[in-house]
């Protein structure tokens, strides 16, 4: 699983299990390089080779992103990663115990509580 530079900073484990991100698919570039999931310039060959899919190290919008938003500015985004967190998400991945949902270059952490 991936983890950003930032991650390691605040000294969390590289346990990101997911990533939502709730803009177009440029924006996406630009949050995969900005929170250090690629070096700036390397977000499209960190995409085509698949890093993002479901089987991937960081899928990204397992929702179906902008296709499956409704256009609600995010807040599918923020369900999707609760119902990753709690194994109840359609597309639910293994081990999704940390979620992240990003917009922009803003985000937020989910994890379950204690």
């Amino acid at each position: 699983m991936a983890a950003s530079p930032a991650d390691h900073n605040m000294g969390m484990q590289p346990i990101l299990a997911r990533c939502q991100v709730a803009v177009s698919l440029a924006i996406v570039f630009m949050v995969l390089e900005a929170h250090g999931f690629c070096k700036p310039g390397e977000a499209s060959d960190f995409i085509a080779s698949g890093e993002i899919e479901i089987g991937g190290s960081l899928p990204v919008n397992t929702n179906g992103g902008l296709l499956g938003e409704a256009y609600i500015h995010g807040m599918n985004n923020i369900v999707e990663g609760v119902r990753q967190i709690r194994g109840t998400a359609a597309n639910q991945l293994p081990h999704a115990e940390t979620v992240m949902v990003a917009g922009g270059r803003s985000g937020l952490i989910l994890q379950p509580a204690d």
